[in-house]
């Protein structure tokens, strides 16, 4: 039942009603619509962790099953180094558009694309980003690297449902537009091809959550307080 809502019930119901209800929340520039999207992701995906933490108590699997342990032997060195060369790199980019003048973040704004709406704009819309990345870090690797890889694994082997669990990832990103859809697919299939190839979602849970945080941080250095709804594009 809950692989039922998470594959078929979530993403649609995301797609049809409650994105379209936050959007145009956000293009009306509804006070504080932004950060409560986010508080409402936060919640909604911790629900969904809950509930997948539940059924491993209720029926005494191990969290291996889940791929909740680190790397093993060389791979876990090997882990530690990739996860630190991306940091370093989104570190530097995110350091690039700190220095970046006004004008020069003025240029970069058309660049963000389906991504303006959802960035976060003042300060205390970046506030609330920083849990929902670290949420998205943990919660979406647990969910769609984690559950449904091992929902679909013993009927279809291990990278078959790896394919579509990156699949399914990327159809539950699909109220980002076809761009973000795109991104978040092969986003998905980097995450799940760490995910099995090192038996853990260590690594990918700290990279997701990386790359979410820069992207809130470049955002929020971009798009300040200064963009109003008319810069948004149309998604």
């Amino acid at each position: 039942m809950f692989g039922v809502l998470v594959v078929v019930a979530y993403p649609l119901w995301d797609y049809f009603v409650s994105w379209p209800r936050a959007k145009a929340r956000l293009l009306a520039g509804e006070p504080n619509a932004r950060w409560r999207l986010y508080r409402a992701a936060i919640l909604t995906q911790w629900i969904a962790v809950a509930f997948v933490a539940g059924l491993w108590i209720a029926f005494g699997r191990p969290a291996a099953d889940l791929f909740l342990r680190l790397p093993a032997g060389p791979w876990l060195i090997g882990s530690i180094g990739l996860v630190i060369g991306v940091v370093t790199v989104f570190v530097a980019q995110v350091a690039g558009v700190a220095r970046a003048n006004a004008e020069r973040r003025a240029a970069l704004r058309p660049r963000l694309g389906y991504a303006t709406l959802i960035l976060p704009h003042d300060t205390t819309e970046h506030r609330w980003f920083v849990p929902l990345a670290l949420t998205a870090g943990f919660c979406e690797e647990v969910v769609y690297r984690g559950f449904l890889i091992w929902l679909f694994a013993s009927s279809i082997g291990l990278w078959a449902a790896a394919a579509v669990s990156v699949a399914i990832f990327g159809v539950s990103h699909a109220y980002m537009g076809r761009t973000g859809a795109v991104r978040a697919t092969v986003a998905g299939a980097i995450f799940a091809a760490l995910a099995v190839a090192l038996r853990s979602l260590i690594p990918g849970m700290v990279l997701h959550a990386v790359i979410d945080l820069a992207a809130g941080s470049m955002g929020y250095l971009i798009l300040g307080e200064t963009s109003t709804v008319a810069d948004v594009p149309s998604l």
